[in-house]
């Protein structure tokens, strides 16, 4: 009578299983200890090593199975260290089982101490379900000490580009940028929030600077929609894990705060628009709402009709329809308006009286805007010491650790509002140091930068100087007169002989700078 032919499966999943005793090396000693102590011979031995057994699409596993099909006629024993270590699943289980026994082949355990009569079916499958069952409790065990962590601001998921996975002094998982894609993501994600920008308009600068996905392939418009909605280049962190609330991360982030709340509000606002079956800023009309009809005061619409040969033909017209008035094409309407622009420049002296008030008016504004910082920045280095005193008294045991936790996310969002804050505060400040110069600019070229400026920017400069519009007479082809922003109406006061050139530098009363009362 020939020995038993064998096939041994051995299988570790994680490090830990090697300290517990359950290595590869272990399992092999194991088998072929019981393979000789049963005078069987061992054919072929199949190594499995990092594969969870929750599914039997592991690739030496498929590797034995084929070899089975292949040899059944010569195989008598399929041979495993544990149940577990075939599988710890009862359906796939039972799977197996059935194939093997449709082979004739037999499945043994070989840390089993009952003889070969009883280490049946029953017993096995028994084995399978309760290796099933502490699986189920492992992952419960395991998603619940990520969300744990997740609340403390760990980060419990694979790191979007830009970043990647560490783990910090204490062991604990966290991020950290990487250069010089940390950068490129910065600077569009901060260029975005002024919102001058369309999603199609980054995207053009985003492979501009060279920025690609993770993959290498060149960037996607549903890859950098992602890319806006991700918090964690703010420091925050918001999953599945956290049951979908914003948590402080212990990355500290490569943007502010602002920036990503900003951006999600310009995408939910351009999205509501989308929805609508509207396009809130065609490139095509710019001026379109911006003029009002003369005849009837209605606002001008955009369209193009289609003539008897397919050819487009696009012009602005009254969007009343009882108003009669003609319609002009978007390219002569344009050049009028340029020229407009044009005749609305000031002379050099106006300019530098609108370049004094504007100086005295901000630096008033930038005091008080730095006395604010200096005023939240001490709240905020006070709410930082309360929370290292909770991690004391933890320590010390005064306080449990649900506490613990509760206490620090509490002061983590407040921390969060106090550097959201002070983050707004220095932007204002750079801004309003830069904007004197900007605005100067912008009155001296404004039919250059309107001609040269993306769509949503087109608006931004016509609100600049007609915040509630203008109105135009389609029939004469010119523009009616309208009220002009504070910044346009000084720029153009006729200097008066008798006053002085002080009295003429008095603050008009609710002067504010156009550019700042309009984004707000």
């Amino acid at each position: 009578m020939r020995p038993k032919n064998v096939v041994a499966y051995l299988r570790v999943s994680t490090g830990r299983q090697v300290e517990e005793g359950a290595s590869l090396d272990n399992q092999e000693g194991a088998c072929g200890d019981w393979v000789f102590r049963q005078g069987a011979r061992l054919m072929k031995q199949f190594r499995e090593e990092g594969v969870s057994a929750k599914t039997l699409n592991r690739p030496q596993f498929q590797e034995m199975i084929k070899y089975i099909k292949e040899h059944a006629s010569e195989i008598d024993i399929v041979l495993v260290y544990q149940i577990d270590r075939l599988s710890r699943s009862v359906p796939d289980f039972v799977d197996v089982v059935r194939l093997l026994n449709s082979l004739g082949i037999e499945l043994r355990d070989c840390s089993s101490q009952l003889e070969a009569g009883e280490s049946d079916e029953l017993i096995q499958t028994i084995q399978a379900a309760l290796a099933q069952h502490d699986n189920r409790l492992k992952s419960k065990r395991v998603i619940e000490n990520m969300k744990r962590q997740a609340a403390e601001g760990h980060r419990m998921h694979v790191a979007p580009i830009g970043l990647r996975n560490v783990r910090d002094a204490l062991n604990k998982p966290t991020l950290e940028a990487v250069q010089p894609d940390a950068d490129k993501i910065a600077y569009l994600l901060t260029e975005f929030a002024k919102g001058i920008y369309t999603k199609a308009e980054l995207l053009r600068e985003a492979r501009h600077i060279k920025l690609t996905q993770k993959n290498g392939k060149e960037m996607s418009y549903q890859y950098l929609d992602k890319m806006l909605r991700q918090p964690i280049y703010a420091g925050l962190e918001k999953s599945t894990l956290t049951d979908g609330q914003i948590v402080t991360s212990t990355f500290a982030g490569i943007v502010p705060e602002w920036v990503y709340y900003t951006n999600q509000q310009l995408l939910d606002s351009r999205q509501v628009n989308k929805t609508e079956g509207y396009q809130n800023i065609h490139p095509d009309y710019p001026l379109r709402r911006f003029l009002t009809c003369d005849n009837c005061g209605n606002p001008l619409r955009g369209s193009a009709s289609t003539g008897r040969n397919g050819k487009k033909y696009p012009r602005y017209h009254c969007n009343n329809p009882d108003c009669h008035s003609v319609f002009i094409r978007p390219d002569d309407l344009h050049k009028q308006f340029l020229e407009h622009l044009a005749n609305l420049k000031p002379d050099m002296d106006r300019l530098k009286l609108v370049q004094s008030i504007i100086i005295r008016v901000w630096r008033d504004e930038i005091s008080s805007i730095l006395a604010r910082r200096k005023k939240v920045q001490k709240e905020l280095d006070s709410l930082t010491d309360r929370r290292l005193d909770i991690a004391e008294k933890f320590v010390a045991g005064d306080i449990t650790k649900s506490d613990k936790i509760e206490l620090t996310n509490r002061y983590n969002n407040q921390i969060r509002t106090m550097k959201t804050e002070i983050a707004k505060l220095d932007n204002m400040a750079g801004v309003k140091e830069k904007a004197v110069d900007y605005s100067i600019s912008y009155i001296s070229n404004a039919p250059e930068l309107w001609s040269s400026a993306s769509p949503e920017l087109r608006q931004i400069y016509q609100r600049m100087i007609y915040p509630e519009g203008i109105s135009y007479n389609l029939q004469t082809n010119e523009f009616g007169t309208a009220r002009m922003s504070v910044l346009y109406t000084v720029a153009n006061i006729k200097k008066d002989p008798s006053k002085t050139e002080e009295s003429l530098m008095v603050t008009p009363a609710g002067f504010e700078p156009a550019i700042f009362r309009m984004r707000t």
